[in-house]
């Protein structure tokens, strides 16, 4: 059973499927997530980093603040943007994912 509200599940996923695009939008929101993790705490160094423009990117932000893998620090006018435990989880299942997905793939070209 979801704790996501109604909304907030389609927010997220509109945001996850795919768009006429080299990356998957899944792939795009696990970057924002790594980017921030290696310590670019800037939207616009994670901007630069992940290779989006401003929009997209405060719209997968927006998604992670209201998961709670994100948090935000405010000082004066920047934004800093620092990973949480949830956020970390997240990386790390999908990475395991992706590493198992591609040791399957080796062995069936073998």
């Amino acid at each position: 059973m979801s704790h996501l509200s109604e909304e907030s599940d389609y927010e997220i996923r509109r945001v996850l499927r795919p768009q006429k695009s080299k990356r998957h939008r899944i792939d795009i929101f696990l970057d924002v997530l790594r980017v921030i993790n290696e310590g670019y705490e800037r939207g616009t160094h994670v901007m630069y980093r992940t290779n989006l423009s401003w929009n997209p990117l405060m719209e997968i932000i927006d998604i992670l603040l209201d998961q709670k893998m994100i948090t935000v620090i405010k000082q004066g006018s920047t934004k800093f943007y620092h990973i949480t435990e949830k956020g970390k989880e997240t990386l790390k299942y999908f990475n395991s994912a992706r590493k198992i997905t591609e040791d399957w793939m080796r062995a069936d070209l073998s």
